[in-house]
């Protein structure tokens, strides 16, 4: 550990892979520095080129904004790039304020970074990191798979707004499956735009079928059907859903309920009791 902070370096892509935080919460923590000094100390990585910064943005600039003291410590057991990465990402795990849209866009960096460990350690699967990194971030994998589709094929304005977690991670996917030229078409609209655009395509997908007045239309809805499971239809799309499970590795029999239509397929995080997983399902859409 330092005792005071000396040199800095701030590097980019380091900086950028955490979610920014809102005009609120900078506010806040201004205020907290301000009334209480810079308590946390800020994270570095020690090597030759200087002492790279790994978490304390906000704070260092709030402090030397105010010319106030803080300290350092230098984490010992990074030694490249990818091992700052890694522990940049699982560190953003603590923080409550995350929606889901940036635990998703977490997860996606994290499952390529473990995928690339351990393919030169071991064979394994993408899905299974993808399996981990969801589980780490309280997301299911199909949010970090749509996370990934984002990174992959979004334009930087729309990563930008998804790392914010301004927009939900299925409109972000839906609109990073566009042209480029029409992303930033739509982009340029804001969160908004990229939201009711993503309500179009499924519009498009799933036309509403046309009201008729006969007798069967008129008469009292019919009441929800559980599956053998005790497994509650989509209140999405009204399909069947079904409890599924999956092996890792590293965690054992994992288990998450899935919509059984595939334009929709709505799911729940993955959990290592059937149980849970359906009780969350039956809580989410017809509680």
């Amino acid at each position: 550990m330092d005792a005071t902070a000396t040199s800095i370096v701030i590097d980019p892509e380091f900086r950028d892979l955490i979610p920014p935080l809102t005009p609120d919460e900078r506010q806040g923590l201004e205020a907290d520095i301000q009334r209480e000094g810079c308590l946390d100390r800020l994270k570095v990585w020690r090597t030759e080129e200087g002492d790279i910064l790994l978490d304390g943005h906000n704070r260092r600039e709030i402090c030397h904004a105010n010319d106030f003291p803080y300290e350092v410590e230098s984490i010992p057991e990074i030694e490249t790039r990818e091992d700052a990465k890694r522990w940049i990402i699982r560190h953003q795990r603590h923080r409550r304020n995350l929606n889901e849209t940036q635990r998703a866009m977490l997860g996606s960096l994290l499952s390529n970074l473990e995928h690339g460990q351990k393919v030169a350690d071991a064979p394994i699967g993408a899905s299974q990191t993808q399996l981990g990194a969801a589980e780490a971030f309280n997301v299911s994998r199909r949010s970090v798979q749509r996370a990934r589709k984002v990174r992959e094929n979004g334009i930087p304005g729309l990563v930008k707004m998804a790392t914010a977690g301004s927009v939900a991670i299925s409109a972000a996917a839906d609109v990073a499956g566009l042209p480029a030229e029409k992303q930033q078409e739509i982009v340029a609209g804001g969160s908004e735009a990229v939201q009711e655009a993503s309500r179009k395509m499924h519009q498009k997908e799933v036309p509403i079928k046309q009201i008729t007045q006969d007798s069967s239309m008129q008469s009292d809805p019919k009441p929800l059907q559980m599956s053998e499971t005790g497994v509650y239809p989509c209140a999405q799309c009204g399909s069947a859903a079904t409890a599924k499970n999956t092996f890792d590795i590293f965690q054992g029999h994992l288990y998450y309920v899935i919509c059984d239509n595939p334009k929709c397929s709505v799911q729940t995080p993955i959990r290592k009791s059937q149980e849970e997983v359906i009780a969350i399902w039956n809580r989410r859409h017809h509680s």
